[in-house]
């Protein structure tokens, strides 16, 4: 698929350096731009059909939740399909140090965004998130993150599956990121405590 893949990634990279204006990524609206500016560039390329077909037909596996396939990767830009299913939410989890757009080519899918209450220290396992979004999202909506608001997200899909074109600015290390359980699985507040895990590696990039 790398191979196959090469003449897109090229397509993609060149869109990403012929941005006007390829810095301050931590601005949501720029970041919806962005992503939007990559799929305008993409969305007529024979290959980029034939990855979002596939993404379109994928199925969950025991390995993972989601279904994911890199279009473009450098050390500081990762875009690519991620395929969600609606008998597979994703759990709430962060995006440390990252920006990322995500834009819906298919399928509805609800995600809900949270923020840090305080300064969590990387060896807490209780801790405080706020509630600042809650959004269901159909073809062509987008959402956004940056490392200081809606970095922590769950995922989950309305249809049987939704495919977003993903792009994260500045990609992490995946066994860094956390994942975040509520403590009270039956009263949702907008501020509540969640049980923090580290990743263990087996869940899906975004």
């Amino acid at each position: 698929m790398e191979n196959q893949s090469r003449p897109l990634f090229k397509q993609a990279i060149t869109a990403l350096n012929g941005l006007s204006c390829n810095q301050g990524l931590e601005n949501e609206q720029l970041l919806e731009q962005t992503v939007r500016y990559f799929y305008s560039q993409l969305a007529d390329q024979h290959l980029f059909k034939q990855l979002v077909n596939g993404s379109v037909k994928a199925q969950p596996s025991l390995s993972s939740p989601c279904h994911w396939q890199t279009v473009a990767k450098t050390p500081e830009m990762m875009l690519g399909l991620l395929t969600v299913f609606h008998i597979a939410p994703i759990p709430l989890h962060d995006h440390p140090g990252s920006s990322g757009a995500q834009l819906v080519l298919s399928g509805q899918i609800n995600i809900r965004q949270f923020e840090k209450n305080a300064a969590i220290d990387k060896n807490n396992t209780i801790v405080t998130l706020i509630g600042v979004a809650d959004h269901d999202l159909g073809r062509d909506d987008c959402a956004t993150y940056t490392p200081m608001t809606r970095n922590i997200h769950g995922m989950s899909a309305i249809t049987t599956r939704c495919v977003l074109l993903s792009l994260q600015i500045n990609p992490f290390d995946e066994f860094i990121r956390s994942l975040f359980f509520p403590l009270n699985i039956f009263k949702q507040d907008r501020i509540a405590y969640y049980r923090r895990l580290r990743k263990d590696g087996l869940l899906c990039r975004q």
